[in-house]
């Protein structure tokens, strides 16, 4: 269930809108690597010799991102110290996607790395999927427009799923 916004990021938190990025094949940096981003060009990876070179090890890469409303998983002392903030991606349930044919066993609690979320019209937040393998560090600067939090049960039911993701992820010996 979701409730009223409140005036700070917390654990619970619903933003709207926050770019959500991944990195899809094939890779590209921008060149040259001296100059300001304006005056940079993207370069496929695999035809660039000094990749990851220097003594900093980094690169500035080529991303996809998506909008996508998030739920704020960090606790409060790492929201206190940090900028970036863990968030799990609110992904809809949209016709005929892999989602949408699993909802009832997401809905019941069976998928491990999924969560479902009840919408709200009054938020402007559609039922969904709060896809707890996609979990990701966002910088709190686009932490800019929150619609909603979730309600302490929504939480709980949230954070004890996460936690079971967490002890159904492999642990076979890699020896």
């Amino acid at each position: 269930m979701l409730t009223s916004p409140r005036r700070c990021i917390h654990q619970g938190a619903v933003f709207a809108r926050v770019p959500t990025p991944w990195l899809p094949p094939p890779l590209w940096v921008l060149r040259p690597r001296q100059w300001s981003y304006p005056d940079m060009s993207p370069r496929l990876a695999s035809q660039t010799a000094d990749l990851f070179a220097g003594e900093d090890g980094e690169e500035a890469v080529v991303l996809r991102a998506k909008a996508r409303p998030v739920v704020v998983v960090s606790p409060h002392p790492e929201l206190r110290h940090l900028r970036q903030v863990r968030v799990v991606p609110l992904y809809s349930y949209r016709s005929e996607s892999a989602l949408t044919r699993m909802r009832p066993a997401i809905e019941s609690g069976t998928v491990a790395g999924a969560c479902h979320l009840v919408g709200s019209q009054r938020f402007g937040i559609e039922d969904g999927v709060l896809r707890l393998d996609q979990a990701q560090a966002v910088h709190a600067a686009f932490l800019d427009r929150q619609v909603a939090s979730l309600s302490e049960t929504a939480l709980g039911s949230l954070l004890t799923q996460l936690g079971r993701y967490v002890q159904a992820l492999d642990r076979r010996d890699v020896g």
